[in-house]
């Protein structure tokens, strides 16, 4: 069993206390269950309050800078995005709802391979190119 001890971490305890065996167990895991539905933060350490207190783990709307999974949003083009997106739903109809090449989608491969080829004096064809999601499933690769 594990005790905690407030600003000195946790540590293995040495005996098992009487209120562990028996019917104090049933007892112990209905003061488990009270707790676990009480107040948000009510049992977080001094460092766990203050980053409650901040917001930094409750208000996902507010926008911060570097949060991670969060793009920025305030810049982002909408309209041009819009008549993008129903462009690509007139030309390409369902299919483009359905999983498609895990490299990324050809025509767009075939684009950077040039690109890197023509400006950048890259030697790639598009079977060499990945169009990832995030910087984090790169990272995973």
């Amino acid at each position: 069993f594990i005790v905690r001890r407030e600003g000195a971490g946790s540590y293995v305890c040495d005996t098992v206390g009487v209120e562990l065996r028996g019917a104090g167990r049933r007892r112990l895991k209905a003061q488990e269950t009270r707790s676990s539905v009480a107040a948000p933060g009510a049992e977080l350490s001094q460092r766990g309050r203050m980053i409650f207190d901040t917001g930094g783990v409750r208000d996902q709307q507010v926008i911060k800078a570097f949060a991670t999974g969060l793009p920025e949003t305030r810049s982002f083009p909408t309209d041009v995005w819009e008549r993008l997106q129903r462009q690509v739903m007139k030309d390409y109809r369902a299919s483009v709802l359905l999983h498609g090449d895990p490299q990324g989608a050809e025509p767009l491969r075939k684009a950077i391979a040039t690109y890197l080829n023509l400006e950048r004096g890259a030697k790639c064809s598009p079977d060499q190119v990945l169009v990832l999601s995030s910087t984090r499933q790169a990272l995973y690769l």
